[in-house]
Parts: C-alpha cells; structure tokens; sequence
C-alpha cells in the first residue's frame, strides 16, 4: 500500500505539487512524502506549471466555500421565515418538496393540476415577488386530443397570468388511441423553471425547519 502512494506522491511531486498538498492530497505525513520525493529535482517549467495548478486548487476550494456560506445564509432566512408559520409559506414550501426538483441553484417545479401551479406561483410572488420574465415555461402534452398545441400553450399561460413568461418549445408525443379517448391530460403538463439560488435555498431552508431534518446535499449539490 505504502509502495502505491509513494509512487503517487513522486507523480504528484513531478507535475510541481507543493509537499504540503501531496500530503493532505494522500492523507500522508508531510515528513514522509519529503523522504519519498527528496530525489525529485523540478525544472523551472515544472515549478511554474506547479504553481498554477497549486493556486487552481486553492482557488477552486475559496470559492466553494464562499459560495457555500451564501447558500447558508440563503437557507437560514429560509428557516427564520418558518418560524411565522403563515399558511401560504408553509404551502409553498411543502408543494416544493413533494414535486420540485432539488437544484441548489434553480426553481423547477412540474406538474398537470392547474390549481396546484396557481397555488405555487402565488407563493413565489407573494414571497420573493417573482416576475413573469423571470419565469421559464414548457409544456409536455400528447397529440391526438382534438386540442391545438396553441391553445394548450394559452391554456397554461392565460390561467397562470404568465403573459411575457419565457415559453419555450412545447414537447409533443404521440398518443396511442386509446389514451385519446380516454381524455386524459388533454393540456398535457408544465415545467416552470426560475433560476434563483437565493429563492430555492430559502425554500430549502424552511422545509428543513418545519420537517425538523438536516439534507447536506441540498446545500452541496454533491
């Protein structure tokens, strides 16, 4: 096993890491990896390529953490808000967590009931005064109903208020017979979508408090 990480840390040491980040880099004492890579003279190329690739890492680990601290702060009024426990808070935030994607960066929510997406949407506007233009719209529907796709396309968009929304190409499939006689779903199902961290942490946040759980992952997105 020692042979193995002796090895990587000489390839590490070679493509110019620094003794300090082989050694966490391979849970190694840094004393160790010295002894293992005393051989090793770097060129002066080696030392540049070492440096830049030594401040990406630093870089990229500052700036996840930054980022994650917002997302904190994000989820942490989220849950002061719950404290309030006003009905449509409380509404908004468990719709989410039953039929909302969990993205640490966007809104999507999906759905074929008319009345939960007005429920939704006046929870965003009441909430976070969400805008139509800051709203993505599709909708997935089946051919075949007797229902042209523009007038499903003002179906959702006249009953959400959504007028100046982003509508993107709607998702037609075919639909064998039988599901057309059957009438199901005749104006097929939305996908609303906003990107917002700071309103999806919020939402995160509070569901975690009103549920009394603790999800990393909604933080992380890993």
């Amino acid at each position: 096993m020692k042979s193995i990480e002796k090895n990587q840390a000489i390839e590490l040491r070679r493509q110019g890491l620094t003794l300090k980040k082989i050694s966490e880099k391979l849970k190694v004492a840094k004393g160790t990896v010295s002894n293992w890579v005393k051989n090793i003279q770097l060129t002066a190329v080696q030392i540049a390529v070492g440096k830049i690739n030594n401040s990406h890492l630093l870089g990229s680990t500052h700036t996840r953490e930054k980022y994650r601290k917002i997302r904190e702060e994000y989820q942490k009024e989220g849950s002061n808000k719950a404290e309030e426990k006003n009905w449509l808070h409380i509404s908004g935030c468990m719709l989410y967590w039953a039929e909302g994607a969990k993205d640490k960066n966007s809104i999507i929510f999906v759905n074929s009931d008319i009345n939960m997406m007005k429920l939704f949407l006046n929870f965003l506007r009441t909430f976070f005064n969400v805008r139509n233009h800051q709203i993505s719209l599709q909708i997935y529907c089946y051919d075949g109903n007797g229902i042209e796709i523009t007038d499903i396309e003002n179906y959702w968009i006249t009953n959400l208020s959504l007028t100046g929304c982003i509508l993107k190409k709607t998702y037609v499939k075919h639909a064998p017979t039988i599901y057309g006689k059957r009438g199901k779903l005749n104006y097929g199902t939305c996908r609303m979508k906003i990107n917002n961290t700071k309103i999806v942490q919020h939402i995160f946040g509070a569901i975690q408090k009103y549920a009394g759980f603790y999800n990393e992952l909604w933080l992380t997105g890993y």
